[in-house]
């Protein structure tokens, strides 16, 4: 009995550290290079105590909230190794992570594990990585009730509960587990996997339709998991670090760059928010004491160094003197706005695809269409010419060397309309 006593006061204690703003401050003392690493390890629960080997999303979303606001950070990388955890507590720090990655720059990279409630959390970061033997997945929400009644019964127990509803006291230790009782758990369950599912398709900018077929309940290795369109790439912890950093450094010179009351030539060639570092100079600068003035590059310079760069590109480095270190570096901001521009899409075109889908079903009398594995004639001319395209972007996939689930999903993923439409014609053919 003094034992569950000390781990009640235990767990007192935990939770009222972890109600302390100031205890979140200190862990973001130990920053990297102006990043904060904020671990989510074990399972995550809203409150842990001593016993506990694993992370409080309380703590873990004061943490966040901390690290977006303290000025001595510069990027938040979340470090992720958890099988996940329990609901509640889940969605209040996925949507703190969402806050923040509007904020600051802010990445998971995951070590081993990132599944359910881990999961939930991690795809609302800017970029999500894994080392390459980490598994991703498990998308799905369940429960654990036990029917003890027969044992109960045998042992000559009857268990009454008084209670002032059909389903108050439902599930209490020695009584039966009625059909009605599961359906209605079976109910919550399916809205909180609802609201899962949500939240996985608008942090990777996927369609529902999509994230329904993964929400089977299996974790999947890094590899396959970023062909799902679950992660953005494979690497270590020190190589999404590094990215980090070189996103930082690009980040402050374009700023400079765009400042008003600096002109070009006159920013620090190697000056970041983390450190002013001595550099030999480049090709196009000339050394001068302790400082570095730069001389504007020629399109020659350009073209070289810049190779996949557009000539509108190189035109406006041109006109505005660029040497070829800032040219790099506006071409690495210019590279990052394409990229959240294709995000943006990728998300119009996902919300596109779940409106269709939705018509469809409705059109359908509530049945969801339903991809085949084949074509079908039936389906008429247009219907058969959005099966033939989907499937023979399929077939070329598979003759790529994909399996033909993986290469479905990745033709989905490229053209969530056509999908769309492969889709509504299955439904055709099966009415």
């Amino acid at each position: 009995m003094g034992h569950v006593l000390a781990a009640q006061q235990a767990a007192q204690q935990n939770s009222t550290a972890h109600s302390d703003e100031g205890a979140a401050r200190a862990v973001l003392r130990n920053t990297v290079d102006g990043v904060a690493v904020i671990e989510l390890r074990g399972t995550l629960m809203k409150f842990v105590s001593s016993f506990d080997d694993g992370t409080s999303t309380v703590f873990a979303a004061r943490m966040i909230r901390e690290a977006a606001r303290d000025p001595a950070v510069t990027a938040i990388m979340l470090a992720i190794d958890s099988p996940g955890g329990t609901v509640s507590g889940t969605n209040a720090l996925a949507v703190a992570v969402a806050q923040a990655a509007k904020v600051k720059p802010l990445h998971a990279f995951v070590e081993d594990l990132a599944a359910s409630a881990a999961l939930w959390v991690g795809v609302q970061a800017t970029t999500v990585t894994a080392d390459e033997v980490a598994k991703i997945g498990s998308i799905g929400v369940y429960g654990v009730v036990f029917d003890v009644s027969e044992m109960a019964a045998k042992k000559g127990i009857k268990v009454h509960v008084v209670s002032t509803g059909a389903f108050k006291g439902a599930g209490e230790p020695g009584t039966e587990i009625t059909a009605e009782q599961l359906a209605e758990w079976q109910r919550l369950a399916d809205g909180v996997n609802e609201l899962f599912m949500a939240a996985v398709a608008k942090g990777r900018g996927l369609s529902m339709g999509l994230v329904r077929d993964l929400a089977d309940g299996r974790v999947h290795l890094a590899a396959d998991a970023q062909d799902l369109g679950l992660i953005d790439g494979l690497g270590t912890f020190e190589s999404a670090m590094a990215g980090i950093r070189k996103q930082n450094i690009a980040g402050v010179r374009m700023h400079r760059l765009q400042s008003a009351d600096e002109t070009p030539a006159s920013i620090p060639f190697e000056e970041t928010n983390m450190a002013i570092s001595a550099k030999t100079p480049a090709a196009g600068t000339t050394a001068r004491g302790d400082d570095v003035t730069s001389s504007a590059a020629t399109i020659q310079d350009l073209k070289s160094a810049l190779p996949d760069a557009g000539s509108d590109f190189v035109v406006s480095c041109l006109e505005k003197s660029l040497t070829i270190e800032q040219a790099k570096d506006a071409w690495i901001v210019e590279l990052g706005k394409e990229n959240q521009a294709a995000k943006q899409a990728a998300a119009d075109s996902a919300a596109k695809a779940d409106a269709a889908e939705a018509k469809a079903k409705e059109a359908a009398g509530g049945v969801t269409p339903v991809a085949s594995d084949g074509g079908g004639a039936a389906a008429g001319a247009d219907g058969g010419d959005a099966i033939e395209a989907f499937e023979g972007a399929v077939r070329e996939k598979i003759k790529g060397g994909m399996t033909r689930s993986k290469a479905c999903r990745a033709t989905a993923r490229e053209d969530s309309d056509r999908y769309t439409a492969y889709r509504i014609a299955c439904n055709e053919v099966r009415q």
